[in-house]
């Protein structure tokens, strides 16, 4: 092997490389901007969420009780969360009015107060009500479900709490047992890492390192040979003392390097925006990212000189892995949280190995979670890395052949 060969190759595409605007804006500029875009559409908290509701009264007692449906309605119109209304309410004298609004997308939901609703309320029979929601937009109705639904139980608990008060106070917990018989306490516990923005927009770089693995390895490796033949050096690189081992190791090394590049810029910009990446020179976990990262990208550099049998140009090996690569960024859980994938699709994000390295980064780096992530998906990782890289090795001596 012709370790000055291969070195004179690398050093050579890392010359052309730091040469090239083109190359140096995917490398560099590209990730930057998604970053950012993460940051400023992902990794910012959102404000709560206000429903516009109709109110529709068909009460007609509703004046003869002082605790009426008129009530409810005040207490929403009061519910605020970081100084926002949750409900903005109009009121309308007809349902058809209500409901035309409804249809038209101008209200979210349309509650109905009923004959009786109030004298219901007031003695202690069942109170019913009608609501109807908007199902133009999927994504809203849930949330429109999920904040009445919280609402009117939360309210529910509190008058049966105000109606015990006045049991005899050795019958209160058998009262309280009829009117609810299953109490739930429910506590949301988010992971420490994600719970806030430096968490969201950690997780974000990382993923964006994994892109530019998934992009930069493929059309590195894809365009190995076919850049070298239109640039016209190649023959001379076959006719120098080298073989194309040396050549494909130089090339490897050199598509690292361009990895590494990224994976620097990457990080370095999502620390500047805040993100939380954490590393620690002394823990041998934090080492071992850098082993993944290089596996991973041997990997993705060996499915891209998979792709130069088919791709005869720049223009064509550098499109079939775009076309690749593309759906790629969205269903392996790189880019997107798995839980967003329909199950037939998540199979794809559990398998894929790319994924293993980046989400054993992200338990370290962001979750801290220790060496035992890196130590779980290395022996896979390891073995699928050679594999894929021996067939991509096969791929590049056929098309060595062939050119010579």
């Amino acid at each position: 092997m012709n370790w000055r060969g291969i070195f004179a190759i690398t050093l050579k595409d890392i010359k052309s490389t730091l040469r090239d605007k083109h190359t140096l804006f995917w490398l560099v500029v590209f990730p930057m901007m998604m970053i950012a875009f993460s940051a400023f559409l992902w990794a910012t908290p959102r404000s709560p969420e206000t429903l516009k509701v109709g109110v529709v009264y068909q009460d007609s007692g509703i004046q003869e009780y002082a605790f009426n449906a008129t009530t409810i309605v005040y207490v929403m119109k009061e519910v605020q969360i970081d100084n926002q209304s949750i409900f903005d309410i109009k009121e309308y004298d007809n349902l058809e009015d209500a409901l035309k609004d409804v249809r038209q997308g101008q209200l979210d939901a349309a509650i109905v107060f009923p004959e009786g609703f109030s004298k219901n309320l007031t003695l202690g029979l069942p109170a019913h009500m009608k609501i109807y929601i908007c199902a133009s937009d999927a994504y809203r109705v849930q949330i429109t479900k999920s904040i009445l639904n919280a609402f009117f139980r939360e309210f529910s608990e509190e008058i049966t709490n105000a109606r015990i008060e006045y049991v005899p106070e050795e019958y209160q917990d058998y009262a309280r047992g009829l009117a609810t018989p299953i109490q739930t306490n429910v506590e949301e516990v988010v992971p420490e890492a994600i719970a806030t923005r430096r968490g969201l927009l950690g997780w974000f770089t990382i993923g964006m390192v994994g892109i530019e693995f998934l992009f930069g390895g493929l059309t590195s490796g894809a365009l190995a040979i076919v850049s070298e033949r239109e640039k016209g050096t190649l023959r001379r690189l076959i006719a120098a003392p080298i073989n194309s081992w040396d050549l494909l190791l130089g090339k490897t090394l050199s598509s690292l390097f361009e990895l590494a590049i990224s994976t620097v810029t990457c990080i370095l910009f999502g620390l500047a925006l805040g993100a939380k990446i954490t590393w620690r020179l002394t823990d041998p976990a934090y080492w071992m990212i850098i082993l993944l990262f290089v596996l991973g990208g041997i990997m993705m550099i060996g499915m891209g000189l998979i792709i130069s049998l088919v791709g005869k140009t720049s223009k064509g090996a550098s499109g079939i892995a775009m076309v690749i690569a593309y759906p790629l960024m969205f269903l392996t859980g790189l880019w997107l949280p798995k839980w967003i994938l329909p199950k037939t699709v998540r199979i794809i994000a559990d398998y894929f190995p790319l994924t293993w390295a980046i989400d054993a980064a992200r338990d370290i780096m962001i979750y801290e979670k220790g060496i035992s992530s890196a130590l779980s998906v290395l022996p896979w990782l390891t073995l699928t890395t050679i594999v894929i890289y021996l067939v991509g090795t096969l791929a590049f001596k056929y098309s060595m052949k062939q050119i010579a």
